[in-house]
């Protein structure tokens, strides 16, 4: 399997819609971390973002991806229309595609192709009694294709894994089962290895010990319910393989500096806009 390859991609868009942004970014000080990947098209107005650090300055016609994962802020953009897409992005065994691979994280002038794509997901998306949202995932894979051609590998050229080394079968386990009790003992017991190394060789290609790798992962997970669901916080966390609520709020403040019920209020802009095709 080429894992830069977009035509095995798994999508799923958890929300869409266009938004005028009043004062709403300006609250969002602190640095975040999404469990979900955003898309942007801003068709007038201006706005300012920062991006692992980047400050991008958003005008009309620009595109602009934020990776799942990835840290951001959003800054002064009171009155900036945009159009935007909240998605997730894996490959056909289970594996974030964001995890894989890093897009180009500066904007770019979309084609007049593109601001048609993402302009119909966000009105389909919102006519699900018409069946026009079944259009919307072709849509998405046609914007992501430049990303992923222009991206590059998470893991160093001279050092990349291909099909079924046995690192990315861990990688995939871990994805698989991350509601479940990992053992990590156990899985390198399965592999013939010492726990030690298991987690050494992991952390040296993905930068993270698969312990912190499952965290992360059931993280954003939360955060994708909580953002577009209203399943109780409790109920988030034991979907997302927490049994113990009070570890379940350590985790996602560490992780994202916000508690779970500060993080759900953010969306209330973006509930109360989002339909604004109808």
């Amino acid at each position: 399997m080429n894992y830069l390859s977009y035509q095995n991609l798994i999508l799923d868009i958890f929300l869409a819609g266009r938004t005028i942004v009043t004062d709403h970014w300006k609250s969002f000080r602190s640095i975040h971390r999404d469990g979900y990947s955003r898309l942007y098209l801003v068709r007038d107005g201006q706005g300012q973002i920062r991006v692992d650090g980047q400050e991008i300055i958003l005008k009309p016609g620009d595109l602009v991806l934020i990776p799942r994962g990835h840290p951001f802020q959003l800054g002064e953009a009171e009155g900036m229309d945009h159009v935007w897409i909240h998605f997730d992005c894996k490959t056909k065994d289970g594996l974030p595609l964001f995890d894989l691979i890093t897009p180009p994280l500066t904007p770019r002038r979309a084609e007049d192709r593109e601001a048609l794509y993402i302009t119909q997901i966000s009105e389909f998306w919102n006519r699900p009694e018409h069946g026009e949202y079944l259009n919307c995932l072709p849509l998405l894979n046609l914007l992501l294709v430049p990303y992923i051609r222009d991206s590059r590998s998470t893991v160093p050229v001279e050092d990349r894994l291909g099909e079924g080394h046995w690192l990315f079968n861990v990688l995939t386990y871990l994805n698989a089962h991350l509601e479940e009790d990992i053992q990590i003992a156990g899985l390198a017991g399965e592999l013939g290895c010492h726990p030690t190394y298991l987690s050494n060789a992991f952390s040296k290609k993905f930068g993270l010990s698969p312990r912190s790798y499952v965290v992360k992962r059931r993280i954003e997970q939360s955060q994708q319910l909580l953002w577009h669901s209203d399943i109780p916080v409790k109920e988030v966390a034991s979907q997302c393989g927490f049994g113990d609520i009070y570890y379940f709020y350590r985790c996602f403040k560490k992780l994202t500096g916000l508690t779970p019920g500060e993080y759900r209020k953010g969306r209330e802009p973006y509930q109360y806009e989002k339909l604004m095709f109808r």
